[in-house]
């Protein structure tokens, strides 16, 4: 049975990138405390889930990591936040770019856990590993120079 026959409003698309319906239900309401340990789990099974079958696990996984590190920052444990945060954008940096032969659809994710975990860095006091310093070809002026 697909998603779309269960009448959930998920596509399998949403569902490995963590964003169909309710894919961070209860967080605006401040039940982050009550959603925390369901998140832990989740991040357990989909890494479980990874470790199987990377292809359509790894996106999950960085999905559960991203929503992981949000409910933690809003339950006050902004450097318990921060390593999910971090894993989420490195999963999706490996899974590809419009350049190459990966997925290339998973750009706008990496942006979002980039700017997420950017932010967390910054919350701590981690300016200089918020705003890292921009790679340019050796022998080249970079171009804020």
């Amino acid at each position: 049975m697909s998603y779309e026959d269960r009448g959930t409003g998920t596509s399998a698309g949403d569902e490995a990138r963590g964003t169909g319906v309710g894919a961070r239900a209860g967080t605006a309401k401040g039940s982050a405390g009550g959603d925390l340990p369901r998140a832990e789990e989740e991040v357990r099974t989909r890494r479980g889930a990874a470790e199987k079958d990377p292809a359509t696990g790894r996106p999950a996984l960085a999905a559960a990591l991203g929503v992981l590190s949000a409910l933690r920052a809003e339950a006050g444990d902004v450097q318990g936040a921060i390593a999910p945060a971090e894993e989420a954008a490195v999963i999706y940096r490996s899974l590809g770019s419009l350049d190459d032969d990966g997925p290339g659809g998973f750009l706008p994710e990496l942006a979002g856990a980039l700017h997420r975990w950017s932010e967390l860095l910054a919350a701590v006091g981690d300016t200089a590993g918020a705003l890292p310093r921009r790679r340019t070809p050796r022998g080249s002026t970079p171009s804020w120079a």
